[in-house]
């Protein structure tokens, strides 16, 4: 957790040998419209339980108006993992409001076979206004868009 490699300025990156791919759902929760329409793409690989007890939570800054945070675990099945993603937005310095997204990760039985207990999580702003943000690790997170990945509106 507290080596955050620089070679890997477009990610939130904890090193993994063999990627994994997870396809990734994401379904609206809250209804609430912003100002701003943007949306995110998000790769989640190489999670096993074990890494669960190590990484739990993630918060990333995005803009100094918004921000995510991150909550998941594994379904007791072992082959899906839930979470949540929250965005706040600051409307005044004394008000937050949040807007709430249910994530689910489903692995392959191929997928599953090949966890380990490492986490590599990719984060792609595909609106150009925020395409640029840093967490507290000055993970930098710019806009790359690319076809393979189907991307998922957050808002708008």
């Amino acid at each position: 957790m507290n080596s955050w490699p620089s070679a890997y300025p477009s990610q939130l990156f904890i090193t993994l040998p063999k990627p994994v791919p997870v396809l990734m759902t994401i379904d609206r929760v809250h209804q609430e419209p912003v100002h701003h329409a943007r949306s995110c793409k998000v790769m989640l690989v190489g999670l096993s339980p074990n890494c669960l007890t190590m990484i739990t939570h993630l918060s990333l800054p995005i803009s100094n108006h918004y921000s995510l945070a991150f909550t998941y675990e594994f379904d007791n099945d072992r082959m899906s993992i839930r979470g949540n993603v929250v965005c706040k937005e600051r409307k005044h310095e004394q008000e937050q409001v949040k807007y709430q997204y249910t994530v689910k990760f489903i692995l392959t039985p191929q997928q599953k076979a090949m966890l380990t207990s490492r986490l590599n999580i990719q984060l792609t702003k595909a609106c150009p206004h925020y395409s640029k943000m840093m967490n507290t690790y000055n993970q930098c997170f710019l806009y790359n868009p690319d076809p393979a990945w189907a991307q998922v509106q957050w808002f708008g």
